[in-house]
This record gives C-alpha cells, sequence and structure tokens, in this order.
C-alpha cells in the first residue's frame, strides 16, 4: 500500500509540473469554464423562451429562439475545440506517469508474483478472477494477489490526492455523463 501511495503522489507531482502549474493551462481552463456558464445561461434562455415565458409565437420570437439555438451550438463546438486542447495539453504527462506505472508494476509483479497478499473475505465473481487471483497457484479464490490490492489503493489514493490538491477538471466529461438533450 505504501508503494501505491508513493506512486500516487510521485505521479500527481509529475501531472503538477507538467501540467497545472502552466500558465497555459490555467488559461484554458478558464475559457473552459467561462465558456460552460454561457452555454449554461443559453440553455436556460431557450429552454424559457421556448416553454413559452415570454413567446408569442411570433416571427420575432421564433427567430430569436434559432439565434440563442444556434449561438449554444457555436458554444459547444467551441467547448469541444477547447476541451481537446486540454487533453493534448497533458498528453506529456499522461505519457511520462505511464512509463512510471509500468516500471513500478513491473517491480511489484517481480517482488510479488505468485505471492498470496490478502485473503478477501469473499469470493469474487469469475470476472475478477483474473485481477484478483492473477498467477496465484490453487484455487481458492479468496486468495488476492499484488494486482488487485495495488489497483485499489493506486486509483484510491491518486483520487484522493488529486481532490485535496484541487488538481481535478470539473468540465472534464466524466465516465457516466449524462448527455445534454436539446428540447424542441
Amino acid at each position: 500500500m505504501l508503494v501505491a501511495l508513493g506512486t500516487s503522489v510521485l505521479t500527481t507531482f509529475v501531472e503538477w509540473v507538467f501540467v497545472y502549474r502552466k500558465s497555459e493551462y490555467q488559461e484554458l481552463q478558464e475559457s473552459v469554464e467561462q465558456i460552460q456558464k454561457r452555454i449554461d445561461n443559453a440553455k436556460k434562455e431557450t429552454i424559457i423562451i421556448h416553454k413559452g415565458g415570454s413567446i408569442n409565437n411570433s416571427k420575432e420570437d421564433q427567430k430569436s429562439l434559432k439565434r440563442k439555438k444556434d449561438m449554444l451550438t457555436r458554444e459547444r463546438e467551441q467547448l469541444k475545440a477547447k476541451q481537446q486542447e486540454l487533453s493534448m495539453f497533458k498528453m506529456k504527462s499522461t505519457v511520462i506517469v505511464g512509463i512510471i506505472m509500468i516500471g513500478v508494476f513491473g517491480l511489484l509483479n517481480n517482488t510479488f508474483d505468485g505471492r498470496v497478499v490478502a485473503k478477501l473475505p469473499f469470493e469474487p465473481i469469475s470476472l475478477f478472477h483474473m485481477f484478483t487471483h492473477r498467477n496465484i497457484p490453487g484455487s481458492d479464490f479468496t486468495d488476492c494477489g499484488m494486482l488487485f490490492i495495488y489497483i485499489l489503493c493506486s486509483n484510491s489514493f491518486k483520487t484522493c490526492i488529486q481532490k485535496y490538491f484541487g488538481l481535478v477538471d470539473k468540465n472534464a466529461p466524466g465516465m457516466f455523463q449524462v448527455p445534454d438533450v436539446d428540447e424542441e
């Protein structure tokens, strides 16, 4: 667990050195936040106009609604472009972090290969046997190898460290993000 903690601290530091402390990144991040605010405001205005808050179905109101929707589309495209720039900015640190993780994993694999490092209080579903019981002799699937413990600890520590230092992207697309639905 200490190795996972150390690796998480090291990789977060590398990301800070190559990404988060740079003024270009901070400017890009501010730009993304501003665009996101404009999109949120435009969505609210479009919904108010569309739902009949002040619309009389006149041609002027229809033109206003179309202008708002066009502006919203342009803002979304601009947001997507800025987020892509952020991703490209992070590429160098991602490669370095990947190399560090491969090196640490290789070292741990040589040290703990085939050894039981933990005993699970449950038998994991068969899908996870390849992670929990990797290279361990025997058929007791409650025996746990290094890979499972390392992955759990490393991901948990890294997330906590990033949140503690405020290095989490608020506007980055999440794994389970709800898609935008345009109301017609």
